[in-house]
């Protein structure tokens, strides 16, 4: 039987076989799939609280000017009397 080479065959080059611009490259891949998957993440979250605000804006068109609203602040429930303000903070985030 005739060998090929190196034991292994072909694709058992080590980290020290590669070049280093290539080892940049690699570094540099891994990289942006970090940052890619950190993205994906925080597009979820984003997304997530996104449609709470709108479904909380939503709410708060259904409900009557006298029903009283709370906010919450931590573990706290604080009433809202300023309906627009409440709003408008909502429709910043």
């Amino acid at each position: 039987m005739g060998g090929r080479g190196r034991p292994g065959g072909a694709g058992s080059e080590t980290v020290k076989d590669i070049s280093p611009q290539l080892q940049n490259q690699i570094a540099q891949y891994q990289q942006l799939q970090n940052q890619l998957q950190v993205l994906g993440t925080q597009r979820v979250q984003l997304e997530a609280k996104l449609r709470e605000i709108e479904g909380t804006l939503e709410e708060l068109g259904k409900i009557s000017g006298e029903t009283p609203i709370y906010k919450s602040i931590g573990m706290l429930l604080v009433r809202q009397d300023d309906r627009e303000a409440l709003k408008k903070e909502l429709e910043e985030h």
